[in-house]
């Protein structure tokens, strides 16, 4: 619930990496014996517009609340919508090593809270309840990107890796049932590894795909409710990311 990468339900939503791919691709083939692209790419720079969401896994976390232990106890909570944007800026140093800086924006709505242990004297322990609230982020990441095979066509394949820091905020987050809600912000770091793929469509301009790895650093948040404090934590975790969209060449 409390990290970027958890905001979007893959299994329902993931689909449109596949459709977009199958998509482009044969616009691709249209343009194959054209140079779409910069067969030499040194010193060329680029930006891109990218939209994707994680794998939805449950996050898991644990709270504590000084109201007592009916209040207190490890949940896990399930998103069922939300959206991950990247802008992206990017240079190439040879014709296959690059690098980029990335502005990115999430937000999601989570579906339900699970109470999975603890809760003890509460109604509501064990149960899987309604949730209420949200969760966005936004962050900046830096990468590097090899190219490690191309095509004839302009395709290419690539592989790196980067960091991400990325100020997480929680919007009135809990169960619909509880009073305790938790409003407050925590940063987040991750050590990200990436590959994908970009196919020219248009002068100078690719579509692209990619799949991201990234180990997420733990977060903790507070909020005063009334006479009590609520504290939620989680670990650090393994997030996964799709992402597609579209970049444009330029010397």
């Amino acid at each position: 619930m409390w990290n970027r990468s958890r905001l979007f339900r893959w299994a329902r939503q993931g689909g449109w990496l596949a459709a977009a791919t199958l998509l482009v691709t044969p616009l691709a083939s249209i343009h194959a014996g054209e140079m779409l692209a910069p067969e030499d790419r040194t010193g060329y720079s680029f930006i891109s517009l990218q939209i994707g969401g994680a794998i939805p896994d449950p996050v898991k976390s644990t709270v504590s609340n000084t109201a007592g232990a009916a209040f207190s106890g490890r949940q896990e909570v399930n998103f069922n919508s939300g959206i991950i944007l990247d802008l992206l800026y990017g240079r190439y140093f040879t014709d296959r090593l690059h690098g980029t800086v990335k502005l990115t924006y999430s937000r999601g709505v989570p579906s339900t809270i699970s109470n999975v242990s603890g809760f003890t004297g509460n109604p509501l322990a064990g149960l899987t309840v309604p949730a209420a609230g949200s969760g966005s982020a936004i962050g900046v990441a830096a990468d590097l990107r090899y190219d490690f095979a191309k095509y004839d066509n302009g395709a290419r394949l690539y592989a790196g890796a980067g960091v991400i820091a990325s100020r997480l905020t929680m919007t009135n987050l809990g169960p619909e049932p509880s009073p305790f809600h938790i409003s407050d912000s925590d940063m987040a770091y991750a050590l990200c590894a990436l590959t994908g793929f970009s196919i020219p469509v248009a002068q100078n301009l690719e579509f692209i795909a990619q799949y991201t790895a990234a180990l997420v650093s733990g977060t903790s948040y507070r909020s005063t409710i009334g006479p009590n404090t609520l504290s939620v934590s989680t670990r650090t975790d393994l997030r996964h990311i799709g992402t597609i969209g579209f970049r444009f060449l330029f010397n």
